[in-house]
């Protein structure tokens, strides 16, 4: 049976107080936890196509623990708390003014300046030059924050985008 519409498909997965959501390519149900966030009743699948151990939802109207200003770099203000049960490795693009250590990455290897500073709205404004690449091997159990980059300074977004407040050097893919 096809779906007229993501409203269509939302209203045929609704149980009692459950809601089935599409996440990263899979199908999770979601429930009100105590403090009213979303909690996945089922693994769900992140950006990293891993099964995630801890998932929570957040977006404008279940605003989650990262700032406003972090928030909005992710589409729509919405983004996923997860932490998985392997190791996952991220990319980050840096050079100019930014440095090789920092919070934004992204689950997606990078294929060039032009196309990284479109997918992830890195204006060249800000002193990035992304010209130089990082690999960092985050290991299971750390909770980030992924979802899509939203546009910003005139530039699409549509990457995937991961925020990890505490940067581990350590982590560094020689």
């Amino acid at each position: 049976e096809a779906w007229d519409s993501t409203a269509g498909l939302l209203a045929d997965w609704q149980y009692e107080d459950d809601l089935g959501w599409l996440i990263g390519g899979g199908l999770a149900l979601l429930e009100p936890g105590p403090l009213g966030e979303m909690l996945l009743a089922s693994a769900a699948i992140g950006l990293t196509g891993r099964a995630a151990t801890y998932a929570v939802l957040y977006g404008p109207l279940n605003p989650g623990p990262l700032s406003a200003t972090v928030a909005a770099s992710f589409r729509g203000g919405s983004y996923s708390e997860v932490a998985y049960a392997e190791v996952v490795r991220l990319y980050r693009v840096y050079g100019g003014r930014s440095s090789q250590i920092g919070s934004y990455w992204s689950t997606t290897a990078p294929t060039g300046v032009l196309r990284s500073r479109i997918e992830l709205a890195l204006s060249p404004r800000w002193g990035n030059s992304a010209n130089q690449v990082v690999a960092i091997d985050v290991p299971a159990g750390v909770r980030m924050y992924e979802g899509i980059a939203a546009s910003q300074g005139g530039l699409v977004g549509g990457g995937t985008q991961v925020f990890v407040p505490s940067v581990n050097p350590a982590w560094i893919v020689p």
